[in-house]
């Protein structure tokens, strides 16, 4: 009696699952995976199939199977959906355009208008009319609309007038020129080119120059150039120069400027290249022409283009020749360099045989002069006639007698030995000095690659 009470209210007791759930014990039910197919929920296991594209983990769940894989186990695809194929136990897609695959092997089959190549499916171009596999288009819609390029048919250039099937654009319209199987637009300057910087022929009103591109005219050129920079007559109040239109001078003569310039000035100026420039106050009274300007200037002074132009304040009165400027003999401490030029410094002997020079300089082996001594030379160390013979820290005697800049970190060398002594905290190193940190990388770069190397 009393079993048959238990076995009653036990059956009370225990519980119902609803549909989409399984017993896990008596007194326990748990939701079958999303995932797992209809119906295969089992009592205390769980699931025991699950749908396309998951498989059932250690729990009964379901996992999802890698991209592509239609049917799998936790190691591996066993078989892979549409448009993927297998290969290495693992899913792959065709590819975009994809119709037919194989495994092993991938895409077999491309939709219309695509070709295979290397295994990718590849567009035709709109324009193509066939094509193959591995090969591309070969032959397009229409000749002189479309031109075969790696494979595809492009549309020809709007600018270009004939179009080869295999080659591209062959002629442009004016203004462009053939660039890379199509048509460029030409300088805005021509009307028809070979290339960017090269024009055929010109816009109207302009002419080709000598780098090929084309200019206008002068603005105030009358007549038509013979080239854009060589007007050949200019417009009333121009006057032609080089080619160029230049306004008539203000201080020219009434009506006396035509095509060539100012003919004649008015009092106190004269024609400098048909322009007027004011009478040089430092010309001879006696030598002075409205139409050709100064002939003769005051002492210290001499004539370029009838100007007077004045000579080196340090050139000795009266030794300045007044049509080349030249001095043939300076001020005392100054002496001469070049033709019209004195510079400071004493000459012993004749300007082209010195033989000493003042202190600070010496004979320059080169030329004969002066050279003044190097500022990095020690005090005291500057001969007149060799030059330095002791240089600062940080510098070398060159064979002239100058000095010159040590490498970096080295602060005693030598021209031809090279560093004899490196700076504090650097060190000597394939015949150059470098800091110690430098030292320190390179030792570890050392050390890194003998230990792989062994």
């Amino acid at each position: 009696m009393t079993v048959l009470l238990f076995i009653l209210i036990s059956l009370c007791l225990a519980i119902e699952c609803q549909k989409n759930e399984y017993k896990y014990d008596e007194n326990t039910c748990i939701a079958c995976p999303e995932e797992c197919a209809s119906g295969k929920c089992k009592e205390k296991v769980g699931c025991t199939q699950c749908n396309d594209g998951f498989y059932i983990d250690e729990l009964g769940g379901c996992l999802p199977c890698a991209d592509g894989c239609k049917t799998c186990d936790s190691k591996k695809c066993l078989s892979c959906v549409d448009l993927y194929y297998m290969k290495a136990s693992g899913c792959y897609s065709g590819g975009d355009n994809c119709t037919a695959v194989q495994d092993n092997v991938g895409c077999t089959k491309c939709q219309t208008g695509y070709y295979l190549s290397s295994g990718v499916c590849t567009y035709a171009g709109e324009g193509c009319k066939t094509y193959s596999d591995n090969v591309g288009c070969t032959q397009v819609k229409e000749v002189n609309k479309y031109y075969i390029y790696g494979g595809q048919a492009i549309a020809c250039d709007p600018a270009c007038i004939t179009c080869d099937e295999f080659s591209g654009c062959t002629k442009c319209k004016d203004g462009y020129y053939n660039y890379n199987h199509g048509c460029a637009v030409c300088h805005k300057t021509c009307s028809t080119c070979e290339n960017s910087t090269s024009c055929v022929n010109c816009q109207d009103g302009l002419i080709k120059n000598n780098t090929g591109l084309c200019m206008g005219c002068d603005p105030n050129c009358e007549e038509s150039c013979k080239s854009p920079s060589m007007c050949n007559k200019c417009k009333t109040g121009y006057f032609a120069f080089e080619g160029k239109c230049y306004l008539c001078d203000p201080r020219c003569a009434t009506e006396k400027c035509n095509e060539d310039g100012c003919k004649e000035c008015q009092d106190g100026y004269f024609v400098y290249h048909g322009r007027c420039e004011k009478k040089p106050y430092q010309c001879q009274p006696s030598k002075y022409s409205k139409s050709t300007g100064c002939s003769e200037c005051n002492d210290g002074y001499y004539v370029v283009d009838g100007m007077c132009v004045a000579c080196d304040p340090n050139c000795q009165p009266g030794h300045c020749n007044g049509t080349t400027g030249a001095c043939d003999l300076c001020a005392t401490g100054y002496r001469s360099y070049g033709q019209k030029e004195c510079i400071e410094g004493t000459v012993y002997g004749d300007n082209t045989n010195i033989y000493r020079c003042d202190d600070k300089f010496f004979i320059d082996k080169d030329d004969g002069t002066c050279a003044k001594c190097s500022t990095y030379c020690t005090e005291g160390q500057c001969d007149n006639a060799l030059g330095c013979s002791q240089c600062q820290p940080g510098f070398y005697v060159t064979k002239d007698g100058r000095c010159s800049s040590c490498p970096y970190f080295c602060d005693l060398c030598h021209e031809e030995l090279g560093c004899l002594e490196c700076t504090e905290g650097s060190y000597q190193f394939e015949g150059r000095c470098v800091f110690s940190g430098a030292i320190s990388v390179l030792g570890m770069l050392f050390t890194f690659i003998v230990f792989f190397a062994f």
